[in-house]
């Protein structure tokens, strides 16, 4: 029945009005479902801060051997042949091109034995971690010991991530963390790079 409905309470206090514009629901006829609102849209690439100019990581760029801390802790591990080390913290380094922004890509291997963490807590940990404090936070890969993802930073440009957690010592913890973080046009020679980087790791 189409018109007004008003609906007055005194002893409640309150006044109720519907306003009704279509027929009502005549039964065994399909009644219409409310549609849901859509899911939030990605900011596209016009509304992103431009990445910087430098030319995309290439896969297969040559590696040579490095180490860093004392036996019998000491990670082993090849890094890219020429880029510049950088001090973090005295179990964490980083590599990266000289004269490159921070925000092109970046190498960091982190030795995380005394979190006792599981490769699979490891990487429960990071997802909750980047998606309470990263915008847009997309899983691209979760599998085996790795985290692939991409999320806007607080510069609005978009990165891309490759995490690896190795297990050197045979227990139930991680020893090692391999990181690289990129653009999105580097993902290809940042996922290359942490693939041969942790295939080379050992500790001794």
């Amino acid at each position: 029945m189409a018109g007004v409905l008003l609906v007055v309470g005194a002893g409640a206090g309150w006044v109720a009005q519907r306003t009704v514009d279509a027929p009502d629901h005549v039964p065994g006829e399909a009644a219409p479902v409310p549609a849901e609102s859509p899911a939030l849209p990605f900011t596209t690439d016009e509304e992103l801060t431009p990445d910087p100019p430098q030319p995309p990581l290439e896969p297969g760029v040559p590696l040579a051997e490095t180490s860093f801390g004392t036996t019998p802790t000491r990670l082993v591990f090849p890094v890219p042949v020429g880029w510049q080390r950088l001090t973090n913290a005295p179990n964490e380094f980083r590599w990266k091109v000289p004269g490159h922004p921070q925000d092109t890509y970046v190498l960091r291997v982190e030795h995380v034995g005394s979190q006792r963490r599981t490769i699979a807590e490891h990487r429960a940990e990071r997802i909750r971690s980047a998606k309470a404090q990263e915008l847009e936070v997309d899983v691209l890969d979760d599998s085996g010991d790795g985290l692939t993802y991409t999320y806007v930073d607080d510069l609005g440009q978009r990165r891309h991530l490759v995490v690896r957690w190795l297990d050197l010592a045979g227990g139930p913890a991680a020893e090692a963390e391999v990181n690289v973080s990129a653009r999105v046009r580097d993902a290809e020679g940042a996922a290359d790079l942490s693939r041969r980087v942790a295939g080379g790791m050992r500790q001794e």
